[in-house]
């Protein structure tokens, strides 16, 4: 495949990876799959076949079929999707007929009856398990298939498979329902009334949104984009998907900036030392879990298509090895930046791009579900504080009219400082710019002052080492040692 074709599969798998997590019922979505199999690929016809386990044995059904006329598939010159499906099935792996080894498809009975030159047929994986089979032919060209097409079209066959499951768990989700009336809101929240499953806490639609999309994630081994400004929560949505998988290995974290390309190519893909052991990198340790990349657009091209290639490949070898090692870790990447400005600027590789949009999640930042912030800082100060005392109702009502530039850091790090008063919280102890917020002609603060107020409450709790600071405020070392000489500051 040239390297045209392949952008621009990965730029029409991004916009129909969009089209199928918008859509809900299971009929449109057979069909929009089989159609954009066909158009993906340039096949002239398709079909899918949903594969269930039975007692009796394994269950295969057409669900969708485009480009057959009338019962083709039911005549025995369409039992070539037999053929071709169990093969798949029982070799649990890809089918092309551009291949050697699946030449022989094209000398059966039944394909010569249809007139078939090339096939193309992927398993449809969910959790490791193949639930489907995705079917593509054409009569007038022998290579419209080849090895290099299947890749994308693998990863096109999983995205729909991950599709088709949250649509069958939303259809009986509704179907199990009752109707409830809503709680009544509490003007002063406890801990016992906070909405919170895992590190993810809140009620507004933004979070129901965001729950929704981490239970999507966690059951798909496909890379995960995770988007939002800084302090917004990244790391602890990357943190429930790991902890809602039911592969339960590692959850290894690397920043990828203020790293030479050398040592980092090292740190995630491993080396062999002098004596020629091995050293496992992050994509090992994390084995079976979750890696996250924080900060991939710091790093260079280069690197980025390497990565690139190993999330599609499912494959890597360590520097200094041509042994390969299969990929068995679900690769999350965490980014501040808009990706498309970044492929703009020539910071992001296009490509990576359009792979890892395939499946991304938007963290809202604070201002846009200020609705979570009273029961975000009960639980956070709770954290901070154990048994701390009442909090007034005004508390409350400053926090939601404030517009927290630095995000949940901004937040945590007011719960810090408060966690030392004792007796009754009141709007007293909240900063200046909280407790006047909202008020007529009060100015706001900008983001960079904000980030400058956090960067000296950081230093001041670690006693002015910046290591332990950029640990505190969970940014990378390179980045905080930027913000020092930005704002004109020091540490030790």
């Amino acid at each position: 495949m040239t390297s045209e074709r392949e952008l621009a599969w990965l730029r029409r798998l991004r916009e129909v990876g969009a089209a199928l997590a918008r859509e809900e019922s299971l009929e449109p979505l057979f069909h929009l799959i089989v159609h954009s199999a066909i158009q993906l690929t340039e096949a002239e016809r398709g079909f899918l076949v949903r594969v269930e386990k039975k007692p009796g044995g394994i269950k295969k059904r057409v669900e969708m079929a485009l480009g057959f006329d009338g019962d083709a598939l039911n005549s025995p010159a369409g039992k070539i999707s037999k053929t071709v499906v169990q093969r798949v099935l029982d070799l649990d792996r890809d089918v092309v007929t551009t291949h050697e080894e699946d030449e022989d498809l094209i000398e059966i009975s039944s394909v010569q009856a249809r007139r078939v030159l090339s096939i193309a047929c992927v398993p449809m994986r969910l959790r490791g398990e193949t639930v489907g089979v995705l079917y593509v032919d054409h009569r007038f060209d022998k290579a419209a298939f080849t090895e290099a097409d299947l890749p994308c079209l693998r990863a096109f066959a999983d995205q729909a498979a991950l599709a088709l499951e949250t649509a069958r768990l939303k259809v009986v989700s509704a179907a199990e329902a009752e109707p409830s009336p809503s709680p009544a809101p509490r003007l002063v929240p406890t801990l016992d009334s906070i909405v919170r499953r895992g590190e993810l806490v809140g009620d507004s639609p933004a979070m129901h949104k965001i729950q929704e999309e981490v239970d999507r994630a966690a059951r798909s081994l496909t890379p995960l984009l995770i988007l939002g400004e800084v302090g917004s929560g990244k790391s602890a949505v990357a943190r429930e998907v790991h902890a809602r998988s039911i592969r339960k290995g590692e959850f290894v974290s690397l920043p990828c900036s203020g790293i030479d390309e050398r040592d980092l190519r090292g740190k995630l893909f491993g080396h062999l030392d002098l004596v020629g052991l091995a050293k496992d990198g992050a994509l090992v340790q994390a084995s079976s879990g979750t890696l996250v990349l924080e900060d991939l657009d710091s790093i260079p091209l280069s690197l980025q298509r390497e990565i690139m290639t190993v999330l599609k490949e499912r494959a890597f070898c360590a520097v200094g090895s041509d042994r390969p090692q299969p990929l068995l870790t679900r690769v999350v990447v965490s980014m501040s930046s808009d990706p498309d400005q970044l492929v703009a600027e020539g910071r992001l590789a296009e490509d990576l791009r359009c792979l890892l949009s395939l499946q991304s999640i938007s963290v809202p930042s604070l201002r846009e579900r200020v609705d979570d912030v009273p029961q975000l800082f009960v639980f956070l100060l709770g954290r901070e504080a154990p048994g701390h005392g009442p909090v007034a109702p005004e508390v409350f009502d400053s926090l939601v009219q404030y517009s927290w530039p630095g995000n949940l850091h901004e937040l945590n790090n007011l719960c810090v400082r408060l966690a030392t008063f004792g007796g009754e919280l009141t709007p007293e102890a909240l900063p200046r710019e909280i407790r006047e917020a909202g008020a007529p002609d009060q100015p706001s603060r900008t983001l960079e002052e904000v980030k400058r107020d956090l960067v000296v409450a950081a230093l001041l709790e670690t006693k002015g080492s910046r290591v332990a600071a950029a640990r505190k405020l969970n940014v990378p070392r390179s980045t905080f040692y930027r913000m020092l000489d930005r704002y004109g500051l020091s540490g030790k």
